[in-house]
């Protein structure tokens, strides 16, 4: 005798809903001074004579504000690397007199 198993129902998958608010994944309204972003409700940035700024304006602000903010590391960084290079080469001989033919 075979005894029949009852299978368990099947549980229903949630359904996902997802709600488009128009920021991008990797969203840089935040760099100088809040400029950029996509956001409805956020008032229009202005220039320094009070002007609406366009696209153009604004997308250049947007980049203006990430140059200036990542400045100072890249001259860090830079400077890391500037550094290895130096030990390594004094490492290898770089001050020897053959080497300073």
């Amino acid at each position: 005798m075979s005894k029949q198993h009852k299978k368990a129902p099947k549980k229903k998958r949630e359904k996902i809903t997802w709600i488009d608010d128009g920021s991008t994944v990797a969203d840089m309204s935040p760099v100088g001074k809040g400029l950029g972003g996509n956001r409805p409700n956020k008032p229009k940035p202005v220039t320094k004579r009070g002007k609406p700024m366009n696209r153009f304006q604004e997308c250049a602000a947007t980049y203006f504000g990430a140059v200036r903010m990542m400045f100072v590391p890249m001259l860090v960084v830079l400077g890391i690397l500037c550094l290895v290079f130096l030990f390594l080469w004094i490492l290898m001989g770089g001050l020897s007199p053959t080497m300073m033919v």
